[in-house]
């Protein structure tokens, strides 16, 4: 026999029913400022208490959610709503700081993952930085040379850099291959200092 079939066979009435009827002798006696929550009696949300049950008129913009809360805060946050429960609150307050915190760091755990697919395959990413834009044949002949340095298949990044002044640099890994003008002019200028 469960707990709905226990009240019908005695003289107690529903826990809904009584929640119901505090509820009509509340808003009676009341009005619309206060309502009983299951065991919790509060006012209505949305209503002024001091304007007689007027509702509270809300800002149109949307509250910004911070993603960098910890989990004590959190939970101390959930104790101002949620009334004991504190394993429930504990729980829930990790998992949401924890999924949420997680969401900074996605771009970088793509980016990992990415070049760890790309190392098993046997592709390398580089980074080309050229003083202007290079022609579809240059780009194909500049994967070809890096294929060939490499022994693998080349991702070329594209970028331009008026600044460069001509050449380019190339970048795969931690390793920088420069070919630039400005850098062939600083290391001339060096040169001729140090004689």
């Amino acid at each position: 026999m469960n707990d709905e079939e226990k009240t019908r066979g005695s003289n107690l009435p529903d826990p809904k029913e009584i929640e119901k009827e505090i509820n009509e002798f509340l808003a009676n006696k009341y009005g619309n400022r206060i309502r009983v929550m299951g065991t919790q009696i509060g006012p209505w949300p949305g209503v002024d208490e001091t304007s007689g049950g007027e509702p509270i008129k809300q800002d149109t913009e949307p509250s910004h959610i911070r993603f960098d809360m910890k989990p004590a805060e959190l939970h101390d946050y959930l104790d101002r709503f949620v009334i004991r429960q504190d394993l429930a609150k504990e729980m829930l307050s990790t998992k949401i700081c924890t999924h949420f915190n997680r969401i900074r760091y996605f771009q970088q755990i793509l980016d990992g993952f990415l070049r760890s697919v790309n190392e098993r395959k046997g592709v390398v990413s580089a980074r080309v930085t050229a003083a202007e834009p290079l022609s579809p044949q240059e780009l194909k002949s500049l994967e070809d040379k890096l294929a060939g340095i490499t022994g693998k298949t080349v991702n070329v990044e594209l970028e331009t850099d008026a600044g460069l002044l001509g050449g380019i640099v190339v970048q795969m890994g931690s390793t920088v291959y420069d070919g630039s003008i400005r850098t062939k002019l600083a290391d001339l200028k060096r040169r001729l200092a140090e004689t």
